[in-house]
């Protein structure tokens, strides 16, 4: 784990001040985390300093958790975390694995990470006795909760509960509160071409973008239609309309008559409500209405609306 400033962001010099070049910057460090008196200067011990449930533990000790499914942390939230920290102190403590020669983290990276860059020698932490499948999933369901992982991150992490526990993805649902179903779209994703799984990790394209992509078999129209995705900034519905027509799929316009003016205003209503197109065919007062939907997550989500009509208010 790194501690040189210039690996966490060019703004970092504003908010702390060059540890080597100003003396006192340590001293103020150190006395943010209210721990106990002295504890700056408390050197190694065998057992650390317990206090209402909570120990204080020394960072030197604490090993990178290796079942961390992030791999990417956005500078500009570690800096504002490092300020906060360096103003309030660490008031969430972090969760560890107690191991024969330390600690292993469960949660709580970027608070480490920002402890070791104001050099803090300990900090409040949770000890958890636990195994190394409840580590992935606890480290998988704090990311999850916190909506910190990328689309990839998140595949990967469901890919290894299934190939290194053997967990069945119902099973992995239930663990992080998804649907079946949505575990099975996510690891999906990873047999997209590499560059579109990297397009996916800096947000260049979305996991609605992604799910439709998936519709083409060739992996090169993949390739091509990304990257039309991106420098067109096409949305999922127009991406959805390219595929079809790569797969040689009729794409039918309708062609429709003059419309009742009380008709379009209904559609309008509801389209409202729904977000999304909504068509009414009305005749002699007896017709159909059409919801349309143009990825599987946007039928997922008018699911969600019409079931709680309380909501559409």
């Amino acid at each position: 784990m790194s501690t040189k400033p210039g690996g966490l962001g060019r703004g970092l010099a504003s908010l702390i001040p060059d540890t080597k070049k100003d003396s006192t910057i340590k001293q103020q460090a150190r006395q943010v985390w209210s721990g106990p008196a002295g504890s700056d200067d408390v050197t190694a011990s065998a057992a650390p300093v317990v206090s209402s449930g909570v120990a204080h533990i020394e960072v030197s000790k604490i090993k990178a958790n290796p079942y961390q499914p992030r791999t990417q942390f956005d500078h500009n939230k570690l800096e504002d975390l490092i300020a906060s920290i360096k103003e309030h102190g660490i008031l969430q403590p972090i969760v560890v694995s107690p191991t024969d020669d330390g600690y292993e983290l469960i949660a709580g990276e970027r608070r480490l990470r920002a402890a070791t860059f104001l050099e803090f020698t300990q900090v409040p932490a949770l000890i958890r006795d636990v195994t190394k499948q409840q580590q992935l999933e606890l480290s998988l369901i704090e990311n999850i909760q916190r909506q910190e992982l990328n689309p990839i991150e998140e595949a990967l992490s469901y890919k290894r509960l299934h190939d290194e526990f053997n967990i069945k993805q119902e099973d992995i649902g239930n663990r992080v509160g998804k649907s079946r179903s949505k575990i099975a779209n996510m690891l999906r994703l990873l047999t997209l071409p590499d560059d579109i799984q990297n397009w996916l990790r800096d947000g260049k394209l979305t996991t609605g973008h992604a799910k439709v992509l998936l519709e083409l078999e060739s992996p090169q129209k993949q390739l091509v239609l990304a990257k039309k995705i991106m420098r067109q900034n096409m949305s999922v519905r127009d991406t959805s309309v390219n595929v079809k027509e790569m797969k040689g799929v009729a794409v039918k316009t309708h062609i429709r008559k003059a419309q009742d003016p009380k008709i379009k205003h209904q559609e309008k209503v509801l389209q409202s409500l729904l977000g999304t197109k909504v068509l009414i065919a009305d005749k002699l007062g007896k017709g159909k209405v059409t919801i349309e939907y143009y990825a599987p997550e946007e039928l997922d989500a008018l699911i969600e609306r019409l079931s709680h009509p309380d909501d559409l208010g």
